[in-house]
């Protein structure tokens, strides 16, 4: 006779689990579709790239990530807001005024000091990613010079124009960074921060 709890309802709605509780000594993280869940301040996510799901010829990223709460950037931008407001209004002396910043700078200090998050995250990314990720740096850097160096020809028409444009070009090209990496959200889940970046297929290649 079949026990009353092995009855299956044909007509019942499939399960879907959304998240998968990652093998490690110590379940230190979950990781959902779009979130991975941290209940450690160092992980190490496994062997898989985050962004195309390979699991081999891979290479090491490690990062200390760091958010505030979102109240905590909220009053910040407001103080700052208030006191700029009233600096250039007039109201406040430019002696006073200048206090006033400096103080916001100890404040601003502070509040970091006592809610900024952190977590140590150390995630791999393929080298052919990484290749591509190059290729489209290469390219950002060209457009980028030329494009200033062509506004400068035309705009001011003397080497001077040129070459200050073409080294902001330059500087600009070697700071873009296309790779997408791993980000700290502002926002908890319960007790455990909430790292972003991955894609699908390293969820699929992780949960498969």
């Amino acid at each position: 006779m079949t026990a009353p709890d092995s009855f299956h309802n044909p007509f019942a709605p499939p399960t879907h689990q959304s998240d998968v509780r990652v093998a490690t000594d110590d379940s230190s993280f979950t990781i959902e579709r779009y979130r991975i869940l941290c209940h450690s301040n160092a992980i190490e996510l496994p062997r898989v790239c985050v962004r195309t799901g390979d699991t081999d010829d891979l290479i090491i990223r490690q990062q200390t990530l760091k958010s505030r709460p979102l109240a905590s950037n909220v009053a910040l931008v407001l103080t700052f807001g208030l006191i700029l407001t009233l600096l250039l209004s007039g109201v406040l002396g430019w002696l006073f005024g200048i206090a006033s910043l400096f103080a916001f700078v100890v404040i601003y200090a502070a509040v970091t000091l006592l809610t900024q998050r952190r977590i140590t995250v150390t995630w791999y990314v393929a080298r052919r990613y990484r290749n591509r990720i190059w290729l489209t740096k290469l390219g950002g850097f060209l457009i980028l010079t030329f494009a200033l160096g062509l506004f400068a020809s035309v705009v001011w028409q003397n080497a001077t124009g040129l070459i200050t444009c073409l080294s902001v070009g330059a500087a600009g090209g070697l700071a873009f960074n296309p790779e997408r990496g791993m980000k700290l959200a502002l926002l908890k889940a319960g007790d455990a921060l909430v790292v972003k970046g991955h894609t699908l297929r390293f969820y699929n290649a992780v949960t498969g």
